[in-house]
């Protein structure tokens, strides 16, 4: 009696089905075809389930971004202005400074302060915008 596997290694007796299925059986349990290129590491080198990617995690003491920019926005300096020197943070010169240049006609000044304005100024109310309410009453 012969094997059906025996005949598809025999050419000479082997059909086209008994040649496809050895085929077929293969393609089954192997992985489906993924091709390795840019944004597609080979599986062996990607990240496994639960594997952090900065696995020792932030060091001691390292600052943020927005921590240095909000070190360096409190830090003091001293301004002349009218009434003579003047202690303030650099945020508070910066912002005077915009909109000193602003009241003078700097376009760009005005542009950046209105939009400042309307993103941290409080919604007036509906009263307060028709007259019905006075403000500081």
């Amino acid at each position: 009696m012969v094997k059906k596997n025996d005949r598809a290694s025999n050419p000479a007796t082997a059909t086209a089905d008994d040649v496809a299925a050895p085929m077929a059986e293969t393609a089954s349990t192997a992985a489906p075809n993924y091709h390795v290129g840019y944004g597609k590491p080979p599986n062996a080198t990607q990240w496994q389930k639960g594997q952090s990617g900065n696995p020792k995690g932030k060091k001691k003491g390292a600052k943020s971004f927005k921590q240095y920019f909000l070190d360096a926005a409190k830090k003091k300096i001293t301004v002349k202005d009218a009434n003579g020197l003047k202690e303030v943070s650099q945020l508070e010169a910066l912002f005077a400074f915009a909109f000193t240049h602003a009241i003078k006609g700097n376009y760009k000044h005005m542009a950046h302060l209105m939009a400042l304005a309307e993103k941290f100024s409080p919604v007036p109310s509906e009263n307060l915008i028709r007259g019905r309410i006075r403000p500081g009453l």
